[in-house]
């Protein structure tokens, strides 16, 4: 590994992410048993009670559910009333963000008028509706387990099994995949970076209006780099787990979790062709400047697949923003405490690479950032900088008692760089978690802040000076005193000296 050159710069590794469904996963086991049930019963049942299981922890809860006789299904939208509470992590599941809720029915996550996105997709494809963002049309349409579904350990071709394609084309809002000139059509493009296994370009439509888009080559035969290009299964679940993230912004019913510090995802699609000659112009100039380090994509055949994700500008990556002051610095890493504090405590969250090139910063006009945690919420300067997380490739997340995660126990190639901290951090995780990268570790996050922290005191120059670096710096000698993002927000680490000093004379 070699330290990030360009904009976005993908370190993931050479391995296959790994899906792992439990037990005890209540939305699957309950609509599957509805529409056990319902079918059974000829649809005349006006209501049924089911218990969802006998494995540990599922005794004793049952889910009742109205079915719909005007459609004759239960299963567009089921409103679950579970009769006791849904235990603890004990059990290894996470229902913070699940589709139901004990009293409430159905938590998938609501818009009032108020959160209306700003941002919004510009490509004018059956996948990007109008005044929403894809992202969360589509965690409205599934759970994060039934997404994830198709992805039982596949050893044939994709024709064989046309679930998982069917479920990409699904979750990109297609029924078939898009010709490549018909998604660039009436754009402008310009190449910001790349990473291993993806180009990044930025677009404009007619109207002005920018996105970011990220365009990754899949399930064909050509070499990329040398490497076999990812499978479909790959990118569905990068591609659900950045849905999850990112409808992290939006308030569900129970409004006990909110940040918008994690990059949005605007459309996802499924295209097919060859790789256009417009881009490939484009790419071929970017490569004259900056040396690119990706085979030049004109290798692609017109039966290559590609998953084209959207985002808006998220800004430029923390090595090269210029930041104005100490305040700004302190007000970043702020946000990315806060931001992974919520991802903990709602998707039992890990981002497991967050070096950072992977933090992108902007300018806002926005005075303050706000979080809810638990219900909790809180408010934080904002120094007129804005925080986007991004690269999700490594990362770690748990819901509807599914949890997905990139195995890096047979990855060595990780663990062995030297010449930066970061290289330190990878191997602080694997010592920690004793290699084994299933279960949940909020202290990576803790590993990741503290790098984070190290970088924003010694790898960045301040035009007015460094007197509030004092903050900085007792954050760098105690964060790794924390087990996680949340016990940082929840302790006195991120107060001033001064409230520091009062609360301490309180007691």
């Amino acid at each position: 590994m070699t330290t990030n050159q360009h904009f976005i710069r993908t370190y993931g590794g050479k391995g296959k992410r790994t899906i792992s469904i439990t037990p005890f996963s209540p939305i699957l086991n309950a609509k599957r048993a509805i529409s056990q049930l319902h079918s059974s019963a000829g649809g005349s049942a006006s209501r049924s009670s089911i218990s969802l299981g006998s494995e540990r922890g599922l005794r004793n809860v049952t889910v009742d559910s109205p079915f719909n006789q005007s459609t004759n299904s239960t299963l567009d939208r089921l409103s679950f009333k579970v009769s006791s509470p849904i235990l603890s992590r004990g059990d290894s599941v996470n229902l913070s963000r699940s589709t139901f809720d004990e009293s409430a029915g159905d938590k998938t996550p609501i818009l009032t008028p108020e959160e209306i996105p700003k941002n919004y997709s510009i490509f004018d494809s059956s996948f990007a509706q109008a005044n929403t963002s894809q992202a969360l049309l589509l965690r409205k349409q599934s759970s994060f387990a039934e997404s994830l579904l198709p992805l039982a350990n596949r050893t044939s071709d994709l024709l064989s099994v046309p679930g998982i394609y069917e479920k990409v084309l699904e979750e990109c809002n297609q029924t078939e995949a898009i010709k490549m000139e018909q998604y660039i059509a009436n754009k402008t493009f310009t190449k910001l970076g790349e990473g291993a296994f993806a180009e990044v370009f930025r677009c404009c439509n007619a109207e002005g209006n920018e996105s970011i888009i990220k365009i990754m080559p899949v399930e064909g035969k050509q070499l990329m780099n040398g490497e076999e290009q990812k499978k479909f299964e790959d990118i569905l679940a990068e591609m659900v787990i950045a849905r999850e993230l990112s409808s992290l912004r939006y308030k569900d019913s129970s409004g006990i979790y909110q940040t918008n510090n994690f990059i949005e995802l605007l459309s996802v699609a499924c295209c097919r062709g060859c790789f256009p000659k417009k881009l490939i112009t484009i790419w071929k100039e970017w490569d004259e400047e900056h040396n690119s380090e990706n085979d030049c994509p004109d290798i692609f055949t017109k039966d290559q697949f590609y998953i084209i994700m959207e985002f808006p500008f998220g800004g430029i990556d923390l090595e090269r923003f210029p930041l104005e002051s100490t305040e700004q610095a302190e007000s970043i890493i702020q946000q990315i405490v806060y931001a992974l504090a919520v991802a903990e405590q709602a998707l039992l969250f890990e981002h497991r690479d967050l070096h950072w090139s992977n933090v992108l910063i902007r300018k806002t006009q926005e005075k303050t950032c706000s979080y809810i945690i638990n219900g909790q919420k809180y408010e934080i300067p904002s120094k007129n900088v804005h925080v986007s997380i991004i690269d999700f490739t490594l990362s770690r997340l748990e819901q509807d008692g599914c949890i997905s995660f990139f195995n890096l126990s047979e990855e060595d190639w990780l663990f062995t760089g030297e010449g930066d901290y970061q290289f330190d951090i990878y191997r602080m995780m694997k010592e920690k978690n004793k290699n084994e990268w299933e279960s949940f570790n909020a202290k990576t996050n803790v590993y990741w802040l503290h790098y984070l922290t190290d970088k924003l005191l010694k790898g960045k120059k301040y035009p007015k000076g460094r007197k509030r670096n004092k903050f900085l710096t007792r954050l760098y000698d105690k964060l790794l005193d924390y087990e996680s993002s949340h016990e940082v927000v929840t302790g006195e680490l991120l107060l001033d000296d001064d409230n520091v000093r009062k609360k301490k004379r309180k007691r």
